[in-house]
């Protein structure tokens, strides 16, 4: 698990400095201390940031298993509306598109959700990086209770026509991407909304500020890729990604247009850092 979870980081950390030089601004060159800058700016975001990701993980580790005892199996509901439709996703499957579509569901979607907020911070973008924490709590905690009441398993674990395309690529990685996922945790996709937020979010930088139109291009491209990956590999059904989608471009309009401020946190933040300073 951990080699994979090794693996994972070296492969974003190419995909970031390729990214780096690809999609920032063309009078921003990359410097490490203005990184560090950037950084503390924005330490506030940072941690409202880290405080979204614990919750999903607190949701996928505890509340995705509370939800098998607790929740209503919505899989019979959906597989009665859209029966076996998702199967059409591997009428053609190839070692080539499996790899491809493996790499999308696993790497490219950890690189849009760090990339994104990071390409923001570091280009000292306040509007998108207000945006994108907002847009990513609103995700997570719009499919929190469908994960938790509502739980809907995988659309191999149903179909007999599905085959778990996800599991047939690296061996290892099998217990590693359960741990993270869970295999009920399917409505809404969040792999769909927040790859689509992702896309929005890039949209309406672009249409506001004209900056990151490559970007903004390219992030679309790789939802896409994405929406395409969860029912290829087996994972998600038609309505998860319908309902993903719809989430994310929800959340990505909303997180644009809502302005807030966290100088409570930003002050706490600061304070901590001159007390600790004292035991130096």
């Amino acid at each position: 698990m951990y080699l994979v979870a090794a693996v994972i980081i070296f492969v974003n950390i190419l995909l970031f400095y390729v990214g780096a030089k690809a999609f920032k601004p063309s009078d921003i060159s990359l410097d490490f201390n203005r990184a560090m800058d950037m950084v503390f700016k924005y330490k506030a975001y940072i941690t409202a940031l880290i405080m979204v990701f614990l919750l999903n993980t607190i949701q996928n580790r505890v509340l995705s298993d509370l939800g098998q005892y607790i929740g209503f199996d919505l899989t019979p509901i959906i597989y009665g509306v859209e029966g076996g439709v998702v199967s059409l996703f591997q009428v053609i499957v190839t070692p080539f598109l499996t790899g491809y579509m493996f790499f999308t569901y696993v790497f490219i979607y950890i690189f849009l959700i760090v990339f994104s907020i990071s390409l923001y911070i570091y280009c000292d973008s306040l509007k998108e990086v207000k945006a994108t924490v907002l847009s990513y709590l609103i995700n997570y905690m719009v499919a929190l209770p469908f994960f938790l009441f509502l739980p809907v398993y995988e659309s191999w674990m149903v179909l007999e026509g599905v085959a778990p395309l996800l599991f047939s690529v690296n061996l290892p990685a099998n217990d590693f991407i359960i741990w993270v996922n869970g295999v009920n945790n399917c409505m809404p996709s969040l792999h769909s909304s927040i790859s689509v937020t992702v896309a929005v979010i890039a949209t309406q930088a672009y249409r506001n500020k004209k900056l990151y139109g490559l970007w903004m291009v390219v992030s679309w491209m790789f939802a896409i890729s994405v929406l395409a990956s969860t029912m290829y590999l087996g994972v998600h059904w038609v309505l998860d990604v319908v309902a993903g989608t719809l989430l994310g471009i929800f959340a990505g309009l909303v997180g644009y247009n809502v302005n807030y401020e966290l100088d409570f946190l930003d002050r706490w933040i600061q304070r901590t850092i001159q007390w600790l300073k004292r035991f130096r």
